[in-house]
């Protein structure tokens, strides 16, 4: 028969490399799909800040008036003239929707009040992102160079590693002010953005399965996998050799590892006769001169088989001494005087 140690052992194995590729396959996904959400809220976030800290700070201004524009017109330019005390601006405005006019007037205001700073949108950006438990290293900056010269930022950029970047740019009616998001984004920041759920039930099941698999796998002899071999004793009686054990009618012996094999060895021969050089490179290969490792092995193999007490020996062939004879013993004696012994059948 063949042992169900082998079977086990191969189930829990495939098992294991089965959950351990979902597992990895898992954690890529999620990991993938994490990333892309968390750049897609800071960028809705960023433009959700620069909109609230515009709102905040121009919330006491008063705007008069409607502004007048022809739905079909929007996205092209007209020109317009500011006369200021000390200068006149004639340039090329972009028609767009009330809503989009006014939320550029207040950039606008902040710009002209010298109240647009980066520290003030960063506030505001880092509390949106907290509250989507999103917590990344970035440096804020807001620059404009036409009426007004601004270059304002955070901190140096130098001081993270950057490997994300948010920016708008808002066109006023005669001022683009740039606004700029350098963020960085660690392994750590998206591993805590994943669902850890469903992630720790693969790796604990996959853990529980390879400690089945090392349990099987050590506790499981290289011999599981043969099948066991029946072989003709002598009328009414069999030998049987299933695993390690060797069993002649009710009497049996636990072989050692060695021995087993080499029985196998043998019971695989013809006529049980077994070449020296088979044993040599089945237990010695890398063994230049392995005569002596291989004269105890049969010590060892015929002094448990005198332990059965079932007559069998191993010898030298008496025609060939290349060989060696798996043999039963007459009346159960070793052999001595060159007595006859026969091979079994």
């Amino acid at each position: 028969m063949v042992h169900k140690a082998p079977r086990v052992k191969k189930i829990l194995r495939c098992l294991t490399i089965a959950l351990g590729i979902s597992c990895i396959g898992t954690v890529v996904y999620y990991y993938q799909h994490t990333s892309r959400h968390i750049y897609l809220e800071l960028k809705n976030s960023f433009h959700e800040a620069i909109a609230i800290n515009a709102q905040n700070k121009t919330n006491q201004t008063t705007w008069a008036g409607s502004y007048e524009y022809d739905p079909n017109l929007i996205g092209s330019y007209e020109e317009k003239t500011i006369r200021l005390p000390d200068t006149t601006f004639v340039f090329k405005r972009k028609v767009v929707d009330p809503e989009t006019d006014m939320f550029r007037g207040r950039q606008l205001e902040l710009l002209m009040t010298d109240n647009l700073k980066s520290e003030d949108i960063r506030l505001v950006y880092d509390s949106l992102l907290h509250k989507r438990n999103i917590y990344v290293p970035h440096v804020i900056g807001v620059t404009a160079s036409f009426y007004k010269k601004v270059n304002d930022w955070t901190r140096d950029t130098t001081s993270i590693a950057v490997n994300y970047k948010v920016s708008l740019t808002q066109q006023g009616p005669f001022e683009d002010i740039n606004y700029y998001a350098h963020i960085e984004v660690s392994f750590l920041c998206i591993c805590q953005q994943m669902p850890k759920q469903f992630i720790l039930f693969l790796l604990i099941s996959t853990f529980i399965s390879g400690l089945f698999w090392l349990y099987v796998s050590q506790r499981s002899s290289p011999l599981d996998y043969y099948e066991s071999i029946t072989i003709k004793y002598f009328p009414g009686k069999d030998m049987v050799l299933d695993g390690q054990l060797l069993s002649i009618g009710n009497d049996s012996v636990k072989l050692s590892l060695q021995n087993t094999k080499l029985m196998r060895m043998f019971f695989h021969t013809k006529r049980f006769r077994l070449h020296k050089e088979m044993i040599k490179n089945e237990f010695w290969p890398h063994n230049p001169k392995p005569t002596t490792n291989m004269t105890s092995a049969i010590d060892r193999l015929k002094q448990q088989l005198c332990d059965l007490d079932k007559g069998l020996t191993v010898i030298t062939d008496p025609n060939s001494d290349e060989f060696y004879i798996l043999v039963l013993i007459e009346n159960q004696e070793l052999p001595s005087n060159n007595k006859l012994v026969t091979e079994i059948s």
